[in-house]
């Protein structure tokens, strides 16, 4: 594997290989341990927001089906330490990965309505850990065992965080 800081020190990993696909990952040190009782979540919320639209991509159907065209897959995640966008697809359309994901990071739009939509979808993940018996025990056994890290809070975050977030976050 190799690997390049540029100029603006952006770290670039790449492993040259002889696959027919190749999956190209952004990844940023923005997670849940980095947020305060006030932006918890915000990452998790971000990762949703960057998937729906661009100046160059109306919105998130556009996205998937320049991707899709080519066979690809995409997804997102978030962690306590990091959130990541990745797109996995034919080695001859990499410029293709490459353009989308820096689209995504560089040119992403907050319309309102998208905001609140995700909101929404978010709020419905929060439901369904919180009926969910076993993961509701996982994140209550966080609050207690790390009750002094950041990593004791859900990334996805709180219903009071996610109902407040908007633009000016």
């Amino acid at each position: 594997m190799e690997k390049y800081r540029l100029k603006n020190g952006i770290v670039v990993l790449f492993e040259r290989n002889n696959s027919k696909s190749v999956a190209v990952e952004v990844m940023f040190r923005f997670g849940s341990n980095f947020e305060d009782k006030k932006t918890l979540g915000l990452a998790h919320f971000l990762e949703h927001m960057l998937f729906e639209g661009t100046k160059n991509r109306k919105d998130s159907r556009e996205i998937a089906n320049e991707i899709e065209k080519y066979g690809g897959e995409f997804n997102a995640y978030t962690t306590g330490d990091r959130t990541a966008f990745f797109i996995k697809i034919i080695s001859k359309r990499f410029d293709v990965a490459l353009d989308i994901l820096s689209d995504m990071v560089t040119n992403p739009i907050f319309d309102n309505k998208i905001i609140e939509k995700e909101k929404q979808v978010i709020l419905k993940e929060i439901n369904m850990v919180t009926d969910d018996s076993r993961l509701h025990q996982w994140i209550l056994l966080h609050k207690v065992m790390f009750e002094k890290h950041p990593v004791k809070d859900p990334t996805y975050g709180t219903v009071e965080t996610v109902k407040s977030f908007d633009r000016s976050h």
